[in-house]
């Protein structure tokens, strides 16, 4: 699941445990670039709770003139305008149109479930301004229609100023929907920065910080998970680094199988008599060029057989439930088998970085980039890890001393645990799963 799905579904249990009934829309027929438009749900739901059930909010097939071509057409050709689009008055008066036919079948949808509260994920990124525009008037009709007050969470993980920034234009995106000043809507984001740049863009819309969460609860090599590593073909004494991402060219595993290659051979040179090893887990469908083109890297650099994909693993933490039994590890399972947890990613694709909130909910040591997020979201809270430097103008491989730094602390167990420690008392203080329960309910009234 990616991280987005994380964690609405944390966010979806505490409405859950308050007695709310959770249906859950994956925007299929929202997003060109994920080429879903009228894909069925299928068995889409194995990675979910069983008390959430899929709903499409609305179905693309029977909307004349709406579909992924559209949806692209619009993200490549209006989006980027520096002048707000301003000549383009045929495709302005097609987004409005469509824009209404989609608005009533929200609408449809909501009467018929009877819906009291909505969450939104993503909202402001410009990638559907379409269903943006739809979405924004059936939440303002809908809550006078319904006599409601602040019923809408719209929270932001990515924003357009850090989720591929050239994607969108140019700031200030004269193009993409601004936040309302509506009684209505609760704006959510994910740091202070965050909320300034979303302030400045849309003065007077309401926007609270409130930070990803993370499940603290110890982990453990037991009965359920002692044959990971046997089972993966890792050897019981391995040095092992866990990478857990999508398998995609923004997520820059070439970094790890890079890292992995250098470390063996310092290994080799120090006369380490342990193996180092690299555990990928993600979908090795969801991109097959980057997924081949990591593989052969691997065998060329000399350590295929060091390098596990493991394919999708269960969530971290709560958010797995009883319908998540298709795969037999959890991420949590991983990490238990971790002496470091990696997160070498690009310098502009994260709006967050739950892994290294994961491996500090776990007690595992991370490495990762100074990507452009990463001081505002983790290293202000004082925690300890080796960190690549990059920019955006230097976002290559790692650099002889991150190598030697992560050398010494994979091989150090009391500096790894010194370290984990540290980071998990600093996470635990601000990154717990009952803050995000205890902020929701203050919030909204639950």
């Amino acid at each position: 699941m990616s991280g987005l799905i994380v964690e609405f579904i944390k966010s979806a249990e505490v409405f859950h445990e308050c007695g709310y009934e959770i249906f859950f829309d994956l925007g299929y027929d929202i997003k060109a670039d994920k080429y879903n438009f009228h894909k069925e749900y299928d068995e889409s739901s194995r990675w979910l709770p069983e008390w959430i059930q899929l709903k499409r909010t609305c179905t693309s097939s029977d909307i004349a003139g709406y579909n992924r071509d559209s949806v692209d057409y619009v993200l490549k050709n209006v989006i980027p305008c520096t002048d707000g689009g301003a000549e383009l008055k045929d495709e302005w008066r097609e987004i409005d149109s469509l824009s209404q036919v989609i608005k009533d079948r929200i609408l449809e949808v909501w009467r018929d479930l009877e819906v009291s509260f909505v969450m939104v994920e993503n909202g402001t990124l410009p990638e559907n301004i379409i269903f943006t525009n739809a979405l924004c008037n059936a939440i303002e009709e809908y809550g006078k229609e319904q006599g409601l007050d602040r019923f809408v969470m719209w929270r932001d993980h990515d924003l357009m100023w850090w989720s591929e920034p050239g994607k969108y234009g140019e700031e200030p995106y004269l193009t993409t929907p601004r936040l309302r000043q509506s009684p209505y809507i609760q704006y959510v984001v994910l740091h202070d920065l965050a909320k300034e740049k979303l302030s400045e863009w849309s003065p007077g819309a309401n926007v609270v910080v409130l930070p990803n969460t993370f499940d603290f609860s110890p982990l453990a090599i037991d009965a359920e998970n002692q044959s990971f590593r046997q089972d993966f073909g890792i050897p019981e004494d391995a040095l092992l680094i866990g990478r857990c991402t999508r398998i995609i060219v923004q997520k820059r595993i070439d970094r790890d199988i890079d890292l992995l290659a250098r470390l063996n051979r310092i290994a080799l040179e120090q006369g380490l008599e342990r193996e180092i090893h690299l555990f990928v887990a993600g979908n090795v469908d969801e991109d097959k060029d980057e997924f081949h083109r990591l593989k052969k890297m691997a065998s060329e650099l000399g350590v295929g057989d060091r390098v596990t994909f493991g394919n999708e693993l269960r969530s971290h933490g709560k958010v797995h439930g009883p319908s998540q039994n298709q795969a037999r590890y959890s991420i949590a399972d991983l990490l238990s088998h971790c002496q470091l947890n990696s997160f070498l990613t690009s310098y502009d694709y994260e709006g967050f970085g739950n892994p290294i909130g994961e491996s500090v909910a776990s007690g595992v040591p991370y490495i990762t980039t100074s990507y452009e997020l990463y001081d505002s979201i983790y290293r202000q809270l004082g925690l300890r890890a080796p960190v690549l430097g990059i920019s955006e103008e230097e976002d290559g491989l790692a650099d002889e001393n991150f190598v030697r730094e992560v050398y010494s602390l994979l091989t150090d167990d009391g500096k790894r645990d010194s370290i984990a420690h540290q980071n998990y008392r600093c996470g635990q203080e601000h990154l717990a799963l009952t803050q995000l329960e205890n902020r929701l309910k203050s919030l909204f009234s639950l």
